[in-house]
Parts: C-alpha cells; structure tokens; sequence
C-alpha cells in the first residue's frame, strides 16, 4: 500500500492518492477519519482526510486462485489551521528544538541569516539525528559562533 500527496506544492495532505499491488482481481478500501473521493474497488484511489491526525486506510485484494489479503495503514495528515508550532530552549551548551509528533512530516529546516523580501531565504534541511519521545520530535544543536534560524517546511 503506497500513500502520497498528489501535489506537492499544498500544504495539507488533502486530497491524497493511495494505490495497492498491480495484478489482484478484487480491490476493497474502507477508511477512518476520512471518505473515499473515488470508487473504493478499484487499485488506487483517492481520499480526503476528515480531521488532523491519523486516517485509517485498510485493502483487502484477491487474486484469481480466491486467496485473500488485508493490509492496514495510518496515514498523519495535517489541515489547515493547525500549524505546527516549533519550540526552542537552551539545555546548557546546546539549543533543543522540538514540536508535535502529530507534524512528523514536517522537515526542520534552518538557514544562517534572515533577508527582507523580495529576496528569498535559502534554507537548509537540518540533518538531525531527530529523537522522538513523549510524544514530541527533538533535535539537539550545539551553541555555536553563527546565526541560525529555524522553521519547519512542508
């Protein structure tokens, strides 16, 4: 089961395109949190998710010999309105940055200095490590002599 975003330009992961295996004679899709936008028998459908969280997505195929298979997945979407919000403290020597898991699709990013528009920032995807815990995302970075300046991207 693959789930995408089918344009990777919007900043909500709806509407998405999930797609089974090639090949099963019969497709059956149920979904929580969400509703099927397609017809629910068929490889790949499409779906809009209800709430920010988890859509429940479940296939179950078949193939010409009547052998069946299920397979289930959660999905995190995340709507409009609800923005991530990034929280930054000092720990000593090191600067922690953390946010919801909720938003674990979102990248950390940073970049070492701010430019007034219309010029554009050129940021960089911070290379972790990423540490979940308690139901948050962690990244630890050493105080350093620079700037640097933090979002995180969809």
């Amino acid at each position: 089961m693959k789930a995408c975003r089918s344009d990777s330009k919007m900043k909500r992961l709806v509407p998405l395109l999930t797609s089974g295996p090639a090949g099963a004679t019969t497709y059956s899709w149920t979904i929580s949190n969400g509703t099927v936008t397609s017809a629910t028998n068929i490889q790949t459908i499409t779906y809009s998710a209800g709430a920010s969280g988890n859509v429940g997505l479940t296939l179950r195929v078949s193939n010409a010999s009547g052998c069946f298979a299920t397979n289930s997945t959660n999905v995190t979407t995340v709507l409009p309105g609800s923005p991530p919000r990034l929280n930054i403290s000092q720990l000593g020597t090191n600067v922690v940055l953390s946010w919801s898991n909720v938003f674990a699709c979102y990248a950390l990013q940073y970049t070492p200095r701010l430019v007034p528009p219309p010029a554009t920032n050129s940021w960089t995807v911070h290379p972790g490590p990423f540490v979940p815990s308690g139901g948050k995302i962690y990244a630890t970075n050493d105080i350093g002599a620079t700037n640097r300046f933090f979002r995180l991207s969809f």
